[in-house]
């Protein structure tokens, strides 16, 4: 079996080494983690059922991301031993913990160092990424650094599999939450968001398959595969690195754009908070009776790809999205899109900052275009 091999580690590495939080965050704790994590964590539990949803099968080629001190990595080859396990860790403390442990086991896993946001593996190298008790060690910018390097180096069809914190199933979980979120950075995990950054790296499809009450808090377990199709955001960020563009306006021109739009995006930040309310006064409170008259009036099969230009807080492109069409949302506003981004619950869309008057995308890439309350601008 031909081994993946990884660069050695070089100076970036060493030069971002405290962007990431150690266990526990403190150095020194480190000698304890495999201690409180056997008998205050419940790790044998749900490690082993990550192992099994992983599904994991023989010539599969397996990234255990952040392997810490190699406990997963060793249940992930001891499950099937025909495939080629592989860790990642960026703290050589822990890796040398994690080495004495598989010398022990008498196991073949090849241990790597390196960041999980900057993976030293090349595009399509795995079958599925396993990460258990990782992200929550990473800022939120490296957060979504991390998943968009996850589903580059995995193949089409291949599959992410997480655990770590959730949203608290109960009072007793949030109150253990409002500790946790001190010690380590926790917040965007505790408040659901993970979901939200799986698809914003690129994964359409979602799923929350268990979770674990746990002294630490609320432990929940996620699945998202990589499609075997281009996503709509790797159609997106093509096109963008394509630099894909209809026009070449003078530098003139381009000055006053740029001060228009700035005008716009300090509107929008003012308004944001209150546009819903705002245009549900307009419309007398029948402003969904209206988007839903939208989508009927664009009368496109189910399934169709559908763009909302200036989506604003994503009201109509969720209205198109329960009807069945699969959305993208583009907006000038980050604080319009934030907004969308926090209330989508759907799986069928996606929001993005793009210029209406200069789309990234390539000509036929949808069914049907949208625009509401945007061309009075």
């Amino acid at each position: 079996m031909n081994k993946i091999k990884s660069r050695k580690p070089e100076q970036r590495y060493k030069d971002r080494s405290n962007v990431f939080i150690p266990p526990f965050r403190f150095n020194f704790l480190t000698p304890f983690y495999d201690f409180m994590m056997k008998w205050a964590a419940r790790e044998s539990t749900f490690k082993l059922r990550l192992v099994e949803q992983a599904r994991i099968e023989k010539g599969h080629r397996v990234l255990d991301l952040g392997c810490g001190t190699a406990t997963l990595t060793i249940l992930l080859k001891k499950a099937q031993p025909e495939a080629e396990i592989v860790g990642l860790d960026g703290d050589p403390k822990v890796l040398q913990i994690a080495k004495a442990k598989v010398t022990k086991a008498g196991v073949d896993i090849s241990l790597d160092y390196g960041m999980a946001f900057e993976l030293p593996y090349p595009d399509n190298s795995f079958d599925r990424v396993v990460s258990s008790m990782v992200l929550h060690h990473l800022t939120r910018e490296d957060k979504a650094r991390t998943l968009k390097e996850v589903f580059r180096v995995l193949k089409p069809g291949g599959e992410l599999h997480v655990a770590d914190f959730g949203k608290p199933q109960n009072v007793l979980m949030r109150f253990t939450s409002l500790i946790m979120r001190h010690l380590e950075e926790t917040a965007d995990l505790i408040k659901g968001s993970l979901p939200n950054m799986f698809h914003d790296a690129g994964f359409e499809h979602v799923e929350q398959t268990n979770q674990f009450m746990l002294i630490f808090g609320t432990f929940t377990l996620y699945k998202a595969p990589k499609s075997t199709e281009p996503s709509r955001e790797a159609a997106y960020l093509e096109g963008k690195s394509k630099g894909i563009s209809r026009k070449n306006p003078s530098p003139q021109t381009m000055v006053e754009k740029e001060k228009y739009y700035s005008l716009l995006r300090t509107y929008a930040r003012i308004i944001a908070p209150f546009y819903d309310i705002i245009f549900g006064s307009f419309t007398f409170g029948s402003g969904s009776k209206l988007r839903y008259k939208v989508v009927d009036f664009a009368d496109a099969p189910t399934g169709s790809r559908m763009l909302d230009v200036a989506t604003g807080t994503g009201k109509q492109a969720f209205a198109f999205a329960k009807k069945g069409y699969d959305v993208f949302g583009i907006d000038l506003s980050e604080d319009m899109l934030q907004i969308a981004k926090k209330n989508n619950t759907c799986k069928n869309v996606k929001f993005d900052r793009a210029d209406a008057t200069n789309l990234p995308f390539e000509d036929n890439s949808f069914a049907v275009s949208c625009v509401s309350l945007e061309l009075q601008k």
